[in-house]
């Protein structure tokens, strides 16, 4: 998939160069971007980058966000533009501690780390022989489908600026959730869906700075990631490239 998404953002910039090339900036309204970056946990909308000190949620940067969005400009007066489309949005979390678990009671859970590993997942580490404290990393894996709701305004050919909403909805396969792996290995059999504690609907705030050929993004997130957990109020944040045809 990483092949696939670097080959893809490698194909859309030679267009976008190409495209500058041969008199700027395309006539069409509907648009198709690719946005990759960093991405990280933080107890606030903009402490995603941070270490949070003695606390299972904390993250490393990690680059492994990606985006793809179709969008129609329904505004197009000169410099202005005004659009809506559709995406994809997966995020993949890379947690501090080498093993986080969800423990669950009652209708709460939270995480925790493995220093205070639950019976049930040393047993599984017992049948399985692996070691609970050797060569562990622990991802945590979400996506969605997105709904970009946007403006931006082109200052030049060379800058611009935009401000966009990013509602969306987050969806649970066998390839989302709390994912383990030991020694570069996975542990398929470990992998929780998290679906009753990630909260089903997001809405994001993505600011943006447009230069000739692409952009560079932040985006904020004013709904915590977790709905359940005791400490819900984490926030997931976005930052890297963008480039759209």
């Amino acid at each position: 998939m990483k092949r696939i998404l670097v080959i893809l953002a490698a194909a859309m910039l030679s267009f976008s160069l190409n495209a500058q090339s041969l008199g700027g900036l395309k006539s069409s309204r509907v648009d198709f971007g690719f946005l990759m970056g960093w991405d990280g946990l933080g107890t606030s909308p903009l402490s995603g980058m941070q270490t949070m000190d003695d606390n299972a949620y904390s993250t490393r940067p990690w680059f492994n966000s990606w985006q793809l969005e179709f969008t129609y400009n329904f505004v197009k007066a000169g410099d202005l533009k005004a659009f809506f489309g559709i995406g994809y949005e997966s995020d993949v979390f890379l947690m501090d501690y080498d093993y986080v678990y969800l423990a669950r009671y009652d209708a709460n859970g939270d995480l925790l780390p493995k220093a205070q590993m639950c019976v049930a997942d040393q047993q599984v580490m017992d049948d399985n022989n692996i070691s609970p404290y050797e060569g562990w990393e622990t991802r945590l894996v979400a996506r969605y489908i997105t709904i970009p709701i946007g403006i931006s305004y082109d200052f030049s050919h060379e800058f611009g600026l935009g401000l966009a909403l990013i509602p969306g909805i987050n969806y649970s396969s066998s390839y989302t959730g709390m994912k383990y792996s030991n020694f570069g290995s996975d542990i398929r059999s470990m992998r929780d869906d998290l679906s009753g504690y990630i909260r089903p609907y997001k809405m994001d705030v993505r600011f943006n700075v447009n230069f000739s050929f692409f952009s560079v993004f932040m985006q904020l997130s004013t709904l915590p990631l977790f709905r359940k957990t005791d400490k819900s109020n984490i926030y997931p944040f976005r930052m890297g490239f963008m480039l759209k045809i």
